[in-house]
């Protein structure tokens, strides 16, 4: 298991999730196809789950996310990696190899957020074992953003009106976002716009609507 410590401390070779989780024991990149193989197994048989829920592909190896063999996210919202071999309880079926479960970071009260990058110059490295030249330069940055939750309430109220033995009115009224809180769902992430950094997609605010069904 890798917490949160040992995610941001450990060496990663170009920042990649897949070489993070192999750092754990019996856990290998499988060469066929590119997929977690755990204790020697496939990785088509390898399960991968992130805060509890499927992240599997029945035809790519095990993983949905084929060009880079990992999810698509950063370190920073990575809480903790966890890799089971073997003798798993059954509610983590469906899978004969290893076990990989991905936790995510929860929010926090206050505005928390951090910022990297990752400069690699080719000319600094060596060739590899077969006199290959090695990968060009890299250049990456990036970081995270949180704090305290904003939500919205929704509610439905309805009531049912019998007229006569076979006449039935049911009314009902539904509202969302009752309290009319604003919650932004989007940053701006092009570099370069005089909107860079500024949120550029929020909720629905608050909507009323109301049916009436008649039912013989």
């Amino acid at each position: 298991m890798l917490t949160d410590l040992q995610i941001h401390n450990l060496p990663s070779n170009g920042r990649r999730l897949q070489n993070m989780v192999t750092q754990t024991p019996t856990t290998l990149i499988e060469p066929e196809c590119s997929g977690f193989s755990v204790a020697g197994q496939k990785g088509i048989y390898a399960n991968l789950l992130i805060d509890g829920g499927d992240y599997n592909s029945t035809w790519q190896c095990g993983v949905r996310s084929r060009s880079s063999s990992s999810p698509s996210f950063g370190f920073e919202a990575l809480q903790e990696i966890q890799v089971v071999r073997n003798a798993f309880s059954s509610e983590f079926g469906r899978s004969t190899g290893g076990l990989i479960t991905l936790s995510t970071r929860s929010g926090t009260n206050a505005l928390r957020g951090t910022s990297f990058y990752l400069g690699r110059d080719g000319n600094f490295a060596s060739k590899d074992a077969f006199g290959r030249q090695p990968s060009a330069s890299i250049h990456q940055f990036g970081g995270s953003i949180g704090g305290p939750a904003q939500f919205a309430m929704n509610g439905s109220v309805g009531r049912s009106f019998l007229w006569g033995p076979r006449l039935t009115a049911d009314w009902r009224v539904d509202v969302t976002n009752l309290l009319n809180h604003v919650t932004f769902i989007g940053i701006n992430a092009i570099a370069g716009s005089p909107q860079f950094g500024l949120p550029n997609q929020a909720n629905v605010m608050r909507k009323l609507q109301t049916s009436l069904r008649v039912r013989f």
